[in-house]
């Protein structure tokens, strides 16, 4: 994950949400465990 976007990221509370062009990566956390993790075009 660190090799295609960076250790840059946004987060809001257990939300974390890495960019890469229009793609955006979004993984969820529940007492630090993923719970989620989502691929998004950003358009």
């Amino acid at each position: 994950m660190k090799a295609l976007y960076g250790e840059e990221y946004e987060a809001e509370e257990t939300v974390y949400t890495y960019t890469r062009g229009e793609t955006l990566l979004i993984i969820i956390t529940q007492n630090d465990i993923v719970v989620s993790i989502e691929y998004r075009l950003d358009r």
